[in-house]
């Protein structure tokens, strides 16, 4: 007999475990506790690191992501599926495995190939498969500006070709890809950028001065993720990840690590979103 929907579906994150808990598996989980979402977290690598950069990267074996992911995919009812930092070719095999035994459930790619002080986090051999196979199962991709670019080979200097970049993405096969802007060079405002076959949004919100946390790529995917969990449709989701974004940015400005916010409704209102002809 199936097992009747769950009022509130977990989010199985695959990535690497940040001894510092700052950013991959432990900002899955901080941000799955503020979303009211139980986050099922898989490593796929051990990222020796701390605030200065990656010292190694230790790999977990193909069959040990796969045995975990299904045991988590066997207790809870996984309503979306977010990737992080992958490690090696064979965790990415093991995820695109996954991927082909999960039809229907939407996955939320973030493309991280490197810690933002410095270090490989996603081998390119890895990198390769993400890129040209998994993506066809994405909902939604989330590339930074560093990232968009190093997946299409082509500069991105503003709006226009983060665009061109974007649609490109979406030729591998992903439904949508949401173009995060913190690297940009507006010190006042950051530009999100949502594209999916038949349109694109901007989202713009205050940058917030003196924060420069880790983890906030992998908090966005997750809350992504967590929304379309909650059967949004990939624009909304990117909407409401940023405004948590903004939200969890605010309740400890300084600190290296994310907080944890009460809700996000306030930095909702200090967003605008409008359509890009």
């Amino acid at each position: 007999m199936a097992r009747a929907r769950p009022p509130s579906p977990s989010v199985l994150c695959l990535g690497g475990l940040d001894p510092t808990g700052g950013a991959g598996l432990a900002a899955d989980v901080r941000a799955g506790v503020g979303l009211g979402m139980h986050v099922v977290p898989v490593a796929t690598c051990i990222a020796v690191q701390d605030g200065t950069g990656v010292e190694s990267l230790v790999p977990v074996p193909g069959p040990a992501v796969r045995a975990a992911a299904r045991a988590g995919i066997r207790d809870r009812w996984i309503g979306a599926v977010k990737v992080g930092a992958v490690g090696r070719r064979e965790a990415a095999e093991a995820l695109l495995d996954l991927a082909r035994a999960m039809p229907g459930i939407p996955w939320v790619i973030d493309p991280v190939s490197s810690a933002s002080a410095g270090g490989t986090l996603t081998e390119p051999a890895a990198l390769e498969i993400v890129r040209t196979a998994l993506a066809r199962y994405a909902a939604v991709v989330t590339p930074n500006l560093p990232e968009l670019a190093s997946w299409t080979g082509a500069p991105v200097a503003d709006e226009a070709s983060a665009l061109r970049a974007a649609r490109a993405v979406l030729r591998a096969g992903a439904g949508a890809v949401c173009v995060t802007g913190g690297h940009g060079a507006d010190p006042a405002t950051v530009r999100d950028l949502v594209v999916t076959p038949s349109s694109a949004v901007r989202i713009e919100h205050p940058r917030i001065a003196g924060t420069d946390p880790r983890g906030t790529g992998c908090t966005f995917a997750t809350a992504v993720a967590a929304a379309l969990a909650r059967d949004r449709d990939p624009v909304d989701a990117c909407v409401a990840a940023a405004a948590y974004l903004d939200a969890a940015l605010r309740v400890a400005p300084g600190s290296p690590i994310l907080g944890v916010p009460r809700d996000a409704h306030a930095a909702r209102k200090r967003m605008r979103v409008s359509r890009i002809p």
